[in-house]
């Protein structure tokens, strides 16, 4: 895939916070135009290497919209990579149902049988 003259590799962030930062993002409501472009500038590293992420992902977001258009991108053709992005982060963030259903009962709460001593 191609954007603003360059091949695009989307590379998932070594940082779990950053991708945590994408996911809880999702979950306020936030501009999800703002939180794809987050997440492609997050995942390329040629857009990283000309933007430092500082925690503030709406802000980095709309970073790499300016950057991608000042470069001749338009948002119909960032939307569709940043979406991709989108999703490769979410997923590696969010817990799997074969994540969920391993830990089901192991709260670490003693059982009704367990003795005290």
């Amino acid at each position: 895939m191609r954007l603003a003259g360059a091949d695009v590799e989307l590379i998932l962030p070594s940082s779990f916070a950053e991708r945590i930062d994408v996911v809880e993002a999702l979950r306020d409501g936030s501009p999800v135009h703002r939180i794809a472009a987050a997440a492609l500038g997050l995942c390329w590293p040629r857009v990283r290497r000309k933007i430092q992420y500082r925690g503030k992902l709406l802000d980095f977001g709309g970073q790499v919209i300016d950057l991608l258009s000042r470069e001749g991108a338009t948002m119909d053709e960032v939307y569709p990579v940043a979406a991709q992005a989108l999703e490769l982060v979410a997923q590696s963030a969010l817990p799997t149902q074969a994540g969920v259903d391993a830990n089901v009962g192991n709260s670490g709460a003693p059982s009704s049988g367990a003795s005290s001593g």
